[in-house]
């Protein structure tokens, strides 16, 4: 019978339970004991329920069919689109039950799990709200999707996840006697679900068989991430969060890491050793017996002396039994440093190779020759008796003695090729050496500079010089010319590193061979270039040959890997190839975190670009997730060396990252330290310092200081044209952004201008992105309203609507914000009105910052005030008000349109005096950036009608004087009857 508690306590009971069911049968009652010590009602109840559990099964136990008759049944309840038909399982946070569609979409049966109603408003649900969240990010064929979610009436939440019909993997491999490489086969999907976890940044902390799931048709489910945790590079005291203390340190004891049981952080390095247990468990069929009274640190014996037959027992002997036992290890830091490289081991362990986990002997390497050429050692051993005949004896010594001579020779002759290699390579660096201290004894000043030489102009005369007198050496000259260009990458010399590098390549092949490590280098190099010139179909082609040939020479060549990776995943996101960028941006981050470690600078460059990927593709949130765990990284590792190469790429992204999610504010001063640090640290302009200055740019604009952010965009444009003249693809970019800050003033002279650099370029380039083609049919659009051309926006905004795809649902939104806009203009408020809710509407979905859902809030505000309608219109600017708040914008031009309604509403409740403050700010704003315009007469006309309320008729005449004839002239019906 489930006892008679209250919610609180039943609870508590509950979360023991759960503890209790998994502890080994023999270590129960010592548990019960200690309790009893501490809470003897408590111990009481859970040796009745432990009594239960027993004498019903704990499978049926958990199914809920132990439960009290008289309890009641949520069979039958629906859950949004969702009726629950039986109960799946039940623990300390929740139920899980089978439910099935009932709304015709489609049919099928899902698994909901609710959270138990006596856990609402405790640390539980905001675990139980994690778990939803970490679901969503993942997608992968071996982990149980996450399908939707909600809350039920009363306020009690649920998640619906895929149904997974199969029985635990320990069970299914026991029932059908799965034999070792069977078993490692379905150890391989574990793997692969585990490493997509990581590579989200999420860590299981409960791995264990009742969590991984085969399927009847044998694919691996890995389920319940309740107690998962993002992968933060935190302290222990981070650790201990007022969740982690409310809800307690949740875990199962006979699969917690040493770490976990001693209350220390949690890393990816946990769920190695989960990995570790769930191994040992398949193969030796029983999990390590631990001595009683043994430490947390206990190291367990090899899974072969615990498997009960001989057979197994010689199948797990050898690497097998060392690779289980590495990923066991006590310490976190001695384990295989990611799941990729346990993986790999294991893999390493099935093709007969050595395995990186035990100490690599020449006895060693030698048996593991000969088991993966068993062919040829039989023929070898095959001639040697044919010659031979006789005694074995006589065979086994002559045998024996040619293998010595054999193994002598071969000694021999790669101790040659070693000590030529070496000579050669010390006569190269003695050349390298002597070349680059006549590059500083012969630098000749230059003309006009006062005798300065810069680093470039060393560069650029490094580069003549070799031509002319390495030319006939290319092994010298091509390390050289990599060299040049790796300095010309650091300096954002990017023209002289592509020329030093393109001419080194073919020397290297010559010299080196295409995979010698000085060779893949310079191909590097030259793709790096072509992403950074803007080409990137030839560094999309170039990447992809690098990196399918660097995978090859793991883990010497990590570096150069994850360096390529990264520029495959730009370049793809240039060409909005989503999955496929983001596959090698995360791949990038494995590689990193497992070979050269979390803190690396090149690591955490790679984690920052992965922020960056996330923005790029309007994941937002997740964007500033990731922003801020690198830049955690990066200031644990490198904040006390600043200015560092580590710290500004990260900071610079999360910045960027800061602006998207609407917090300017906390992105500007970061913003301008960055560009400070950047100055410092590539001695005055580069591309990165231009980079650096186009994210303050964008977070002074988003604050509303649109002078000092187009001042700033004007030298981001100059200075980029002085790097990259001519058609460049960002220097259209970096124009059509330029414009897009213009809106705000409404000047359209100057945006125009810009747009027709912009399309100069792109024509030249012929290699626009549909995307920026509708931003700027958009802009033209919205420039036609403000002339009153009802022709030009109508072809704008319809051309904007026919387009098709995800990527372009921004700009069909925000089409119908210029729809709005126009309409409110030519006099037809219910069409604006409609075009609004439309444009607002559609922004509900992800990717949508607030500058937009504030913008058409505003429009329908004006719709309905000029419609006669200001309780909707005061709705509407009360949504408004609340955005301008979040995204810190400071009283600004960007805020002029809603300072003009918030106004008109003050004014319609009879406070004159607070539409003065509003409109005066408004007037002074557009009188510093478009003065005389049409949108500076109409916040003019406003104010005077709100002085001359107070009876500042005086003042309002003067405002009235010149603000009344440039309405009345207007081309916008909407401005002229404003002085009608």
């Amino acid at each position: 019978m489930q006892p008679a508690a209250d919610p609180g306590q039943w609870s508590r009971l509950s979360q023991q339970l759960d503890v209790l069911l998994d502890l080994p049968v023999g270590e129960r009652a010592a548990w019960l004991d200690a309790l009893r010590a501490a809470d003897a009602p408590a111990a009481e109840s859970l040796a009745r329920l432990l009594a239960q559990a027993d004498s019903t099964g704990v499978g049926r136990f958990l199914d809920g069919q132990a439960l009290d008759a008289a309890a009641p049944t949520l069979a039958g309840q629906q859950l949004g689109a969702y009726t629950l038909t039986a109960p799946l399982g039940q623990g300390g946070g929740g139920t899980v039950w089978r439910a099935r569609r009932h709304d015709g979409r489609y049919s099928g049966e899902v698994a909901v799990k609710l959270l138990h109603l006596s856990l609402l408003g405790r640390a539980a649900a905001e675990r139980f709200q994690r778990e939803g969240e970490i679901l969503a990010r993942l997608t992968h064929p071996h982990i149980a999707r996450l399908l939707d979610a909600g809350v039920a009436i009363g306020g009690q939440p649920y998640l619906v996840l895929e149904l997974v019909e199969g029985e635990p993997i320990d069970d299914y491999c026991r029932k059908r006697h799965l034999d070792v490489p069977a078993r490692l086969a379905l150890f391989d999907g574990v793997l692969a679900a585990v490493t997509h976890a990581h590579q989200h940044l999420v860590i299981h902390r409960d791995i264990k068989p009742a969590n991984i799931l085969v399927t009847p048709e044998g694919a691996v489910k890995l389920l319940d991430f309740g107690i998962a945790k993002l992968a933060e590079p935190d302290t222990h005291a981070a650790e201990a969060t007022q969740l982690t203390r409310d809800a307690g340190r949740v875990l199962t004891p006979r699969y917690a890491a040493p770490e976990q049981l001693r209350g220390d952080t949690i890393t990816t390095a946990t769920d190695v050793y989960g990995l570790g247990l769930l191994l040992y468990q398949l193969l030796a069929e029983r999990l390590p017996e631990r001595p009683a009274g043994a430490a947390i640190d206990y190291s367990p014996p090899p899974p072969s002396r615990s498997a009960v037959e001989p057979a197994r027992q010689r199948a797990l002997r050898g690497d097998l039994d060392t690779i289980v036992l590495r990923a066991l290890k006590p310490a976190p830091t001695e384990r295989y440093p990611s799941v990729s490289a346990l993986h790999d081991d294991l893999i390493r362990c099935r093709d007969g190779r050595t395995v990186l986990a035990r100490p690599d002997s020449w006895a060693y390497r030698t048996r593991k020759f000969v088991l993966r050429h068993k062919a040829g050692t039989a023929i070898i051993a095959a001639v040697a008796l044919a010659l031979l005949g006789g005694a074995y004896a006589q065979v086994a010594v002559l045998v024996a003695l040619a293998c010595g001579a054999a193994a002598a020779l071969w000694q021999a002759a790669t101790a040659r090729r070693e000590a030529n290699a070496a000579r050669a390579a010390q006569a190269r660096a003695e050349e390298v050496k002597q070349f680059i201290a006549s590059i500083f004894t012969e630098a000749k000043p230059r003309d006009g500079a006062g005798g300065v030489v810069s680093a470039a102009d060393l560069l650029a005369s490094a580069t003549d010089r070799i031509e002319v007198e390495l030319g006939t050496n290319p092994a010298v000259a091509g390390e050289l010319g990599v060299l040049v260009a790796q300095s010309c990458s650091r300096l954002g010399e990017l023209g002289i590193g592509e020329r030093a590098a393109q001419a080194a390549w073919p020397r290297c092949v010559q010299a080196f061979g295409p995979q010698h490590p000085i060779t893949l280098q310079a191909r590097y190099w030259i793709a790096e270039a072509a992403n950074n010139d803007g080409r990137h179909e030839a560094a999309f082609e170039a990447t992809s040959a690098l990196v399918a040939d660097l995978r090859n020479v793991l883990p010497a060549q990590a570096s150069l890997l994850l360096s390529s990776l990264c520029e495959l995943s730009f370049a793809l996101a240039k060409f909005e190839r989503r999955q496929e960028s983001f596959a090698a941006v995360n791949e990038a981050v494995a590689v990193g975190e497992q070979h050269l470690g979390l803190l690396h600078d090149e690591t955490l460059g790679a984690l920052g670009l992965l922020s960056n990927t996330h923005m790029h593709f309007g994941e937002h949130d997740h964007a500033l997730t990731v922003g801020e765990i690198t830049v955690q990284r990066a200031r644990q590792a490198f904040g006390a060396q600043r200015p560092h190469t580590g710290l500004v790429s990260p900071e610079r992204w999360y910045a960027a990252a800061l602006i998207k999610r609407g917090r300017p504010a906390d992105a500007e001063p970061l913003a301008r330290q960055v560009v400070a640090d950047q100055q410092l640290l590539d001695g005055g302009m580069s591309l990165r310092v231009v980079q650096a200055m186009t994210v303050h740019s964008q977070a002074l604009a988003a604050l509303g200081r649109t002078r000092a952010a187009v001042e700033l965009s004007r030298q981001v444009v100059d200075e980029h044209a002085r790097l990259f003249p001519g058609d460049h693809r960002d220097n259209a970019i970096f124009a059509e952004r330029l414009a897009l800050q213009l809106m705000a003033t409404r000047r359209a002279g100057d945006i125009e201008a810009w747009l027709e650099r912009e399309v100069a370029i792109w024509g030249a380039m012929k290699a626009e992105s549909e995307q920026s083609r509708l931003r700027r049919v958009r802009v033209l659009a919205t420039m036609g309203a403000w002339r009153g051309d009802g022709t030009a926006v109508l072809a704008g905004v319809d051309t904007i609507r026919a387009s098709s795809g995800p990527a372009l649902a921004f700009e069909r939104a925000n089409a119908e914000r210029v729809w709005a806009a126009h309409c409110r203009w030519q006099a037809r408020p219910r069409d604006a009105a409609s075009a609004a809710q439309l444009a607002i509407d559609a922004m509900q979905s992800d990717g949508f910052i607030d500058a937009d859902r504030v913008a058409a809030h505003t429009e329908l505000a004006l719709a309905c005030l000029d419609d006669g309608d200001p309780v909707a219109a005061s709705a509407a600017i009360r949504e408004a008000q609340q955005m301008f708040e979040r995204m810190q914008v400071e009283p600004s031009l960007v805020r002029a349109d809603h300072d003009v309604a918030q106004a008109r509403l003050y004014l319609l409740d009879g406070d004159a005096a607070a539409a003065v403050t509003v409109l005066a700010r408004a007037v002074q704003h557009w009188d510093a950036e478009n003065p005389g315009s049409l949108w500076h007469a109409e916040a003019a006309h406003w104010l005077a009608r709100s002085l001359r309320t107070l009876g500042k008729c005086t003042d309002a005449d003067a405002l009235e004087t010149w603000a009344h004839p440039v309405l009345v002239a207007a081309p916008l019906p909407s401005m002229r009857l404003l002085v009608v």
